[in-house]
């Protein structure tokens, strides 16, 4: 504490890191940071062990980019928290809640000058990061407004999300919807992920190493309007693929288990246009599952990365194709040993 005192940052500071910082109150130039350091861009806060409370960062008019990390202490992050004028963050644009073990509340909304309507906090906000904090439900009627919203290891999350009640009046705000969702290492059933029904805005879907993929009748409508997908999963792919009839691109990863396309994939994936299969060791019958699926005719380009036994088949019995009736143009590029590219397009 005394330390830190006497380190006062001259105002123009951009960008500033405190780590391991291990006292429970702040120093008057950090406590008043909007005063003393009103050029701030950059702030990261991580490992402050002993802190229940942080500054009032959101009167920060120029922070674009803030990182909280590692705080064990912190329960609640609160109006308290933002300060008092409730126009916080008017600038920040990427925001990352890390490992705060302790963390169980976090209002993300605010009450409009009228009293009347509720907002996403954070106006400008494109990209939102919360990472490892499992006791975290996230607070306020209306849905996050961010570009892109990723989710690792923090299954509270998914499952809380609280849905505003019939009678709420929300704010028309120019602010950006939620296109881009990122789910990794979150161990509840996908059936639960409540949030999914507060993005009826969401284009983009990346799914790792979630382990189950079961559905239900409201989610596969949550994901009706995707048009590019990335699963990256140790089990059978999920039966719902079959659904999504306005994805254009989809993405296989690192799908040790899965030894060729599903069967559901037939059903009405009829404007997909991308396939990529990266580090897929298992599928083979590549050319089976083209041949004789309808929905293969729209494709235009297949990519395999890390996969022997596609580029096996690629090279040495692309012929075969004739004994499945269909004309086939393609353009194979190697990009490098066991991964390549295929450009083909399929016609009666």
């Amino acid at each position: 504490m005394e330390l830190l005192r006497e380190l006062t940052p001259p105002s123009s500071l951009e960008k500033i890191v405190i780590q391991g910082y291990n006292s429970s109150s702040f120093p008057q130039w950090l406590a008043s940071i909007s005063i003393y350091l009103p050029n701030l861009v950059s702030v990261t806060l991580k490992g402050l062990s002993q802190c229940s409370s942080l500054p009032p960062l959101g009167q920060l008019p120029n922070l674009i980019e803030l990182v909280l990390e590692a705080m064990p202490s912190i329960t609640k992050m609160d109006t308290g928290f933002w300060g008092a004028n409730m126009k916080a963050y008017p600038r920040l644009g990427s925001l990352t809640i890390s490992e705060m073990e302790n963390l169980e509340e976090w209002s993300v909304t605010c009450s409009c000058d009228d009293g009347i309507r509720d907002e996403f906090m954070f106006p400008n906000l494109k990209t939102l990061l919360i990472r490892r904090c499992h006791k975290l439900r996230v607070g306020g009627p209306c849905p996050p407004r961010v570009n892109t919203l990723s989710i690792v290891d923090s299954n509270e999350v998914l499952m809380q999300w609280e849905e505003g009640p019939p009678h709420t009046v929300y704010s028309t705000s120019s602010a950006p919807v939620v296109r881009t969702l990122k789910v990794a290492e979150c161990m509840v059933p996908m059936h639960q992920w409540k949030l999914l029904h507060q993005l009826p805005a969401l284009t983009e879907l990346s799914i790792d190493s979630c382990d189950d993929l079961t559905s239900s009748a409201e989610v596969t409508q949550a994901l009706a309007p995707l048009r590019k997908l990335s699963l990256s999963c140790t089990q059978e792919l999920p039966q719902w693929l079959g659904d999504l009839t306005s994805l254009r691109s989809l993405k296989l990863e690192k799908c040790q288990d899965i030894q060729g396309l599903p069967e559901c994939l037939g059903g009405g994936l009829f404007l997909l246009k991308k396939l990529k299969i990266w580090r897929c060791q298992g599928i083979t019958p590549l050319l089976e599952s083209l041949g004789q699926r309808r929905y293969s005719y729209s494709i235009d380009r297949i990519e395999f990365w890390s996969c022997p036994e596609l580029s096996k088949w690629c090279e040495l019995e692309l012929h075969l194709i004739k004994n499945y009736r269909i004309t086939v143009r393609y353009r194979l590029t190697h990009v490098g040993p066991d991964s390549m590219k295929l450009h083909y397009l399929i016609r009666d």
